[in-house]
């Protein structure tokens, strides 16, 4: 998602950001791996997404702050979710990534991604991937659009 040769994003680039929640008691760290712990390898999974537009403006959203979360409860709860960018669609899915193009993700999800866009400032974004312990420093892969009926769950 940051400054690497590959993959850095520009300011116009959009990104989407998941906020995971899990029934199991986790920390923090990459991967969807750190939602998953011993004993419960199969958890009720919560994705809150919001799309940006990455600017190059200092008024724009600081994603620094975006990205902050807290411990409740042994709950780790990310504080600052967008509040003013629609109410968010919610349905049934299953993890992304490139890596479920050809199989399918193991983890259902219930997903509710909000319906706009939301601006985040292109420095707060770099100052975010200087370290983070999501271990997020270069933008991830989509998995591809899926278009038969039959896998598609009901947006309600």
């Amino acid at each position: 998602m940051c400054a690497n040769d590959h993959s850095a994003v520009q300011s116009g680039d959009t990104i989407e950001v998941h906020y995971v929640y899990s029934t199991s008691q986790v920390k923090p760290g990459a991967t969807l791996g750190a939602c998953v712990a011993n004993p419960i390898l199969n958890p009720q999974l919560r994705v809150e997404a919001q799309v940006f537009v990455v600017v190059n403006d200092d008024r724009a959203a600081d994603f620094v702050d975006m990205a902050k979360f807290e411990d409740h409860n042994q709950r780790i709860q990310a504080i600052n979710i967008p509040t003013d960018t629609g109410t968010p669609v919610q349905y049934a899915g299953s993890t992304t990534g490139p890596s479920y193009n050809e199989k399918g993700s193991p983890y259902q999800v219930t997903w509710s991604v909000r319906p706009n866009v939301k601006k985040v400032s292109i420095a707060s974004l770099g100052k975010w991937c200087e370290g983070n312990v999501f271990e997020e420093d270069h933008a991830h892969g989509v998995r591809n659009l899926v278009t038969n009926p039959e896998l598609l769950s009901p947006i309600n």
